[in-house]
């Protein structure tokens, strides 16, 4: 699927506040093609050129990555091929579903049929026994596994605007179990201790589309923190039968600043998704 490139504008508001539109328009015929990586590969590559000739001359930080050994290192230093996308290119997607984001990794391909909430994702090969969704594949949502035990995972209970970053393990590694064959795909959801940007996010498109978030957090004293997490996707999808999805996320998430200094995140999340998957396509279609 390929979006087309729009401009994003903010809106003052009260203080404290943010307001980002974000279209998500695409046309019936990008939408019927099974996958269109080369044009978003192209893109991602000119952003990435555009990135290193901006900061040519300051000193480049290492990437972290967890998925590999479970704790903090540089990609660098790990003994496996990690990917780790960030989040200046996740907040640069439209994110409609992870797809967007994922889209254009080397060796990774994630490709939909029904409007990309349906996402395949397939690792050097891996996961093509799955007509949709993630088979042989572990994906893992800070640390805690949403792949069931016949190693099938789906997308669709993942806040796509709640994410901080990307990790991307390609091959097997025994520490995530049998599920994992293929590779490991770790999601980071973004901290309550960071930053909290009180924002608000609408994206419209064709076809019904809608993108909605809100994020709204702080402090309460002096070691606790509190942010709360709301999402509403929707397409009808009405070029073809039986292809309507909603989902609806609500997320609250508390921290708390120990006496030695460590940390503890706690969160309480709840999902509905209701889902159609289409049949064959009819002479009308």
């Amino acid at each position: 699927m390929h979006f087309e490139k729009t401009s994003r504008t903010l809106l003052p508001l009260v203080a404290g506040w943010s307001l980002l539109f974000t279209p998500v328009a695409f046309s019936a015929e990008d939408i019927k093609q099974e996958s269109d990586v080369p044009e978003q590969s192209e893109t991602l590559e000119q952003d990435d050129t555009l990135e290193q000739d901006e900061f040519a001359d300051s000193d480049n930080l290492d990437t972290i990555s967890v998925t590999a050994t479970r704790v903090e290192r540089a990609t660098k230093n790990v003994a496996a091929p990690i990917t780790v996308i960030d989040e200046k290119r996740i907040e640069g997607a439209k994110m409609f579903n992870i797809k967007d984001a994922i889209q254009g990794t080397p060796g990774v391909t994630m490709e939909s049929k029904n409007g990309g909430y349906d996402a395949r994702l397939i690792i050097r090969g891996a996961g093509q026994k799955a007509n949709y969704g993630v088979r042989e594949i572990a994906v893992i949502r800070d640390g805690v596994p949403m792949t069931d035990p016949d190693s099938f995972s789906r997308f669709d209970f993942i806040d796509t605007q709640d994410i901080e970053r990307i990790e991307i393990m390609k091959g097997p590694g025994s520490i995530y179990g049998g599920g994992s064959a293929g590779g490991t795909l770790q999601i980071i959801s973004k901290s309550v201790f960071d930053e909290q940007i009180n924002r608000l996010r609408l994206g419209l498109g064709n076809y019904d589309s809608q993108n909605l978030h809100f994020r709204y957090g702080g402090q309460i004293n002096e070691n606790n923190y509190y942010s709360i997490t709301g999402s509403h996707r929707k397409t009808d999808n009405d070029w073809r039968h039986w292809n309507e999805f909603q989902s609806d996320q609500l997320s609250f998430k508390h921290g708390l600043i120990l006496d030695d200094g460590s940390t503890l995140e706690t969160e309480l999340s709840y999902t509905k998704a209701d889902i159609q998957l289409p049949g064959s396509m009819d002479g009308d279609q």
